[in-house]
């Protein structure tokens, strides 16, 4: 018998996509009860990265009926305003969506970027997935 959560969808590995060769740009796991935790996997969010990101991260959360979405940044070492515009553009599409937005694993450099952006109280920030600060 296969293992399901609440959304019917088996546990596993969803959204795998490449960039740069073999390089994963991000994974999408399913989480209990009714969430998806995405982990980026590139180092920077910039300019150059951004813009296939953005394309396959949207059109992977389009996809998914979720009540909360988790974005883990714990690999992204750096991030410009192109990276914060995507988290803003992230946030409003989940938004009209009824879905919530949680940041994980952002680093001070990271979170710094947010905060000079004056987003830091319109970002529900973690240090790990499910664990607000």
């Amino acid at each position: 018998m296969r293992n399901e959560n609440q959304t019917g969808m088996p546990p596993g590995i969803y959204g795998l996509h490449t960039l740069w060769g073999d390089t994963l740009k991000f994974s999408a796991q399913w989480v209990q009860p009714d969430g998806l935790l995405i982990e980026l996997t590139a180092d920077q969010l910039n300019r150059e990265s951004v813009p296939e990101i953005r394309r396959d991260l949207f059109k992977t959360v389009r996809k998914k009926r979720v009540h909360k979405v988790v974005l883990d940044l714990s690999r992204v070492s750096r991030m410009d305003t192109a990276g914060v515009a995507l988290l803003v553009e992230l946030l409003d599409l989940l938004d009209r969506r009824n879905v919530k937005l949680e940041l994980s694993g952002v680093n001070e450099g990271n979170r710094r970027m947010i905060r000079l952006a004056r987003l830091d109280q319109v970002f529900t920030i973690s240090n790990h997935a499910g664990d607000e600060t």
